[in-house]
């Protein structure tokens, strides 16, 4: 049987979101080559074509439109929502499925593009989750101090203030805005023992951490997503507000997150909304091979048909839908996490619960190490205390 080549366009982008291009990237090429042999029985050869925008808005839209030009049949990425906002502004890319699995600005479902499928939630139902829990732990608190990363518009951070503002809005909670950026850190602290929120890419929200304990301000800090970046002394304790949830008992999910581990033990963090939408992908492609027959903008219009059906799509999660503004239909798990230590590890750690890690932690092998030494030490010391005693004795 002759195979039919079947690309599928990734655009990562290193620079500010290294971690989250990382995880994408990985994510997509796990799939990618667990799905290759079950694409190859139904005659499709599968190539993943990855681009890197660095970052850079008007340059994700030029990688984009490379995508198209090199017949692609679907775009996943970039991670930033600046970027997705400028690909879906561009006629080119008009009848190209574009697929979100890390931009979470709320806005990108509005512009209404019939080829945009989000696989995450938008970020406004994760403000509103960090702000219901901390308006119910901090009763007393009147005013909720917010950084937000200082960019454009629909930059990550803007947006993200956008979505708190709205929430707190909509439950009465009244918000104080502070934007910051690496060479304008903020002056003003929150009080003592109150919170505060910070609306930035998991690097920034460290850099803003060292700033805020260098002046001596041991504030709670409420921020977004799992990135292994909080994983460090600077943001211990934080909560963080993702759409993944973390203490997962799905046997499957768990199973195909072990493996990703063990392939790419170099990754500290998985992307399983990229693992989604190529498994929906991979599995169109399996039950329809013909589809890769047709022309490229035919196949491409078949997909779009595809994931407007109401007919529930298979997931590493589940089945899921999508609305017609292209958002997944239903509700989705938005965890609460806490950044916790202990003996040398950082891990997440569900906030409903006091001890149980998920899946990605990060060692510090040296004090590891000491701390067993130091054990062992105690260990021997009370051993010799009880044998001096019995000699004595």
């Amino acid at each position: 049987m002759s195979q039919a080549l079947c690309k599928i366009g990734l655009i990562k982008s290193s620079g500010d979101h290294n971690k989250a291009a990382e995880a994408m990237f990985a994510s997509a090429q796990h799939i990618v080559q667990s799905r290759k042999q079950q694409l190859q029985n139904a005659g499709i050869d599968i190539e993943l074509v990855v681009l890197d925008d660095f970052s850079d808005a008007s340059t994700s839209c030029q990688k984009a439109k490379q995508l198209v030009s090199q017949g692609c049949l679907a775009v996943i990425g970039p991670t930033d929502s600046h970027s997705f906002h400028q690909i879906l502004l561009s006629n080119e890319v008009a009848d190209v499925p574009i697929f979100a699995t890390i931009a979470s600005a709320s806005f990108l479902s509005s512009l209404q593009s019939q080829s945009f499928f989000r696989f995450t939630k938008s970020d406004y139902f994760r403000a509103e989750k960090l702000l219901l829990n901390l308006s119910s732990t901090y009763a007393n608190v009147q005013d909720v101090l917010v950084y937000s990363l200082a960019g454009p518009e629909f930059s990550y951070g803007q947006q993200l203030k956008c979505d708190i503002t709205q929430a707190a809005r909509e439950h009465r909670i009244n918000v104080i805005h502070h934007d910051f950026s690496r060479d304008n850190m903020p002056a003003v602290f929150p009080a003592k023992n109150e919170p505060a929120v910070v609306c930035a890419q998991s690097a920034h929200v460290v850099e803003l951490a060292t700033h805020l304990r260098a002046h001596k301000c041991r504030s709670q800090l409420y921020t977004f997503g799992s990135n292994s970046n909080l994983l460090n002394s600077l943001t211990v304790n934080s909560i963080v507000a993702t759409d993944l949830d973390r203490d997962e008992t799905d046997s499957m999910i768990g199973k195909e997150l072990t493996q990703y581990f063990a392939d790419f033990p170099d990754v500290q963090d998985a992307d399983t909304s990229t693992m989604n939408a190529l498994c929906v992908l991979c599995n169109y492609l399996t039950d329809n091979p013909n589809v890769m027959q047709q022309d490229i903008a035919n196949a491409r219009q078949s997909v779009i048909n595809h994931l407007r059906q109401p007919k529930a799509k298979r997931t590493l999660n589940g089945d899921i839908t999508f609305l017609e503004n292209g958002e997944m239909a239903g509700d989705e798990t938005i965890s609460l996490l806490r950044v916790k230590k202990r003996f040398n590890r950082y891990s997440f750690v569900p906030l409903s619960k006091k001890t149980k890690p998920h899946y990605y932690m990060r060692w510090n092998s040296i004090g590891v190490v000491s701390n067993v030494i130091n054990i062992l030490g105690v260990v021997v010391g009370v051993v010799g205390i009880v044998v001096t005693l019995i000699n004595f004795i």
